[in-house]
């Protein structure tokens, strides 16, 4: 929000500051913070604090391989600072009515900017990039996240509550998600999507057949769009088999693990963000003469920023999202995650600026949701432990 979503007509000169300006006060309650002790007691404190050492280890290696001044370098990665918002959100004592509430009206704005984005295609009010590819047109804008967050919460709504509204939020919110032509990103959505009507349709015999009826009229709505959509993903797809040098992702791979790195240490503990400065030069002519963005290369290129620190922070995250057992509260949130997971190796989802702030918002919020089932499994049994009581008082 402190990005006004990538508002053009507002300067960068205004929104950077302010965005600066509110990393740091989210710095200040991670330090600060009335419920530091619960903090640590919370599923994702370590991998984020792994996440966040292997930030600032950077500015050192930066300084020391780039000659990049650790100002820069602070002011450079300031995107990142948004992981201290899970800091924030204990320290506020963030309830799960408070998330729900800001998850909606965060939602609510995302989705006008982005249909109001489609409209003016031509001259997007909201971007910090647009791409044309693959037949189509592409737009980031901050913020983007809580669309893919909300079509997930949407469709587990509707497969609870049968509000054929909810429905209709979620297949437009995974239209615009297609329209990105996004490969993995579709390939996410899919999944994601999947797991939730496949949670849902052991609930009861009925609702195996409205899902049938759901998807039939799903595929009969893409099948419009195929030709445009998933035809040029499956066109494109075949090129880069069959030609692997040619590939770009291919060869921005071999290059960042066998030309770019200048020392070991850069290989263990990263090179930092380019930001003013000669380094920053040194990245643009990579991407234009080598063809190599660090966007490309998923988790690699959170390596190639902070090293392996960073890589094990979200190896930790994807196993306690993915792999460990959940209630169906925390459902539409494994699903996001998994659009996350797929874009951790061929895109840049782990260290996107547009999709981070929703991240941490998301990972806190599946935190509280398991919190609240542990309260629950524990009340039945008629005493709850005194952990959880401290936790419920979060």
């Amino acid at each position: 929000m402190l990005k006004f979503f990538s508002f053009k007509a507002l300067d960068n000169s205004i929104s950077n500051p302010l965005q600066l300006v509110g990393a740091l006060i989210c710095v200040y309650y991670a330090f600060v913070n009335r419920n530091k002790k619960l903090a640590r007691q919370g599923d994702f404190y370590k991998p984020i604090m792994i996440f966040l050492t292997g930030v600032f280890i950077s500015d050192i290696t930066c300084l020391l391989f780039h000659d990049q001044d650790i100002s820069n370098s602070l002011i450079g990665q300031r995107a990142f600072y948004c992981y201290f918002m899970y800091f924030f959100l204990y320290h506020i004592d963030a309830d799960e009515k408070f998330m729900l509430s800001v998850f909606k009206f965060m939602f609510i704005c995302v989705f006008l900017i982005n249909t109001l984005d489609i409209i003016m295609i031509g001259n997007p009010p909201f971007s910090w990039r647009v791409d044309e590819r693959r037949s189509s047109v592409s737009i980031f804008y901050y913020g983007r996240g809580f669309l893919i967050l909300g079509s997930f919460y949407y469709l587990q709504e509707f497969l609870k509550k049968k509000n054929l509204i909810y429905f209709a939020i979620y297949g437009i919110c995974t239209l615009y998600s297609f329209l990105n032509v996004s490969r993995m990103l579709t390939i996410g959505v899919t999944l994601g999507s999947a797991l939730i009507f496949l949670r849902y349709s052991r609930k009861g015999f009925a609702n195996f057949f409205i899902i049938i009826i759901i998807l039939v009229g799903v595929a009969i709505v893409l099948s419009v769009y195929a030709d445009k959509i998933l035809g040029s993903l499956f066109d494109l797809t075949q090129k880069q088999l069959s030609s692997s040098d040619s590939d770009v992702r291919t060869g921005a791979y071999n290059y960042f693990f066998t030309s770019f790195q200048p020392s070991v240490w850069t290989q263990i503990f990263g090179n930092g963000v380019p930001y003013n400065s000669a380094y920053e030069d040194l990245n643009d002519k990579i991407r234009e003469v080598a063809k190599a963005r660090v966007g490309d290369v998923g988790l690699v290129g959170v390596w190639v920023y902070f090293g392996f620190l960073a890589v094990i922070s979200w190896l930790m995250v994807f196993y306690r999202t993915l792999l460990k057992k959940i209630s169906d509260d925390q459902l539409f949130i494994r699903a996001y995650m998994i659009v996350i997971f797929a874009e951790a190796f061929t895109g840049f989802a782990t260290h996107n600026p547009e999709i981070m702030p929703t991240t941490i918002f998301a990972l806190y919020w599946f935190e509280r949701l398991g919190v609240n089932k542990k309260i629950k499994k524990a009340s039945t049994r008629r005493t709850i432990p005194k952990h959880l009581l401290n936790e419920q008082a979060l």
